[in-house]
């Protein structure tokens, strides 16, 4: 995927998005404008217990229709990924984590600079109570791996189109469904 060059100009400043534009020399010689979005980076999170439940999140926020996702959101100024994924975890759920790993990086579309980490928390406990933005209403459930893979899969108010993608790769035996359970706990 791509990334803003260095030659390009910010020509606008949004609250989420910003938008470059820079001169790019065409096949032919002649030039055009193009222009690419960029954005803080956000985190999803992996997150299991000890009983090998995955947590799921069901939220509402203002001007969206109802949806289920893994809990995440949006790295603040100045923080790491793993930060970002430990403070919205304890933050959506109130669950907390020592086990942190890395699962994989998205960059999921091309005309934004736009970088998903997904962060694998396991034997999550629950320590703290939710601490939602004002805009969240967000209720967790636990549900089996089994259930994990159907809401993922057959629900279309699941948001994670990324995860959606590597499990139906999985499922199509590019990747053992089996080897990512064992990931996750």
């Amino acid at each position: 995927m791509q990334t803003i060059p260095d030659q390009a100009k910010k020509v606008f400043s949004g609250v989420i998005f910003d938008t470059y534009q820079w001169e790019q020399i065409m096949f032919d010689g002649s030039t055009a404008t193009f222009e690419m979005l960029k954005r803080m980076s956000t985190v999803s999170i992996l997150a299991t217990t000890s009983e090998k439940h995955v947590l799921l999140a069901h939220q509402q926020q203002p001007r969206h229709k109802d949806f289920i996702s893994l809990p995440g959101g949006k790295q603040d100024q100045g923080e790491t990924p793993l930060q970002t994924a430990k403070r919205e975890l304890q933050e959506e759920s109130g669950y907390t984590s020592n086990e942190w790993e890395l699962y994989k990086t998205y960059r999921p579309y091309n005309k934004i600079d736009w970088e998903v980490f997904v962060y694998i928390a396991k034997n999550c406990k629950k320590t703290h109570s939710q601490q939602l933005d004002p805009g969240e209403k967000i209720s967790i459930s636990t549900v089996s791996f089994e259930s994990f893979i159907e809401t993922v899969t057959t629900n279309s108010n699941f948001h994670g189109h990324e995860i959606l993608e590597d499990i139906l790769r999985m499922q199509l035996g590019q990747k053992d469904v089996m080897h990512f359970k064992k990931q996750l706990f």
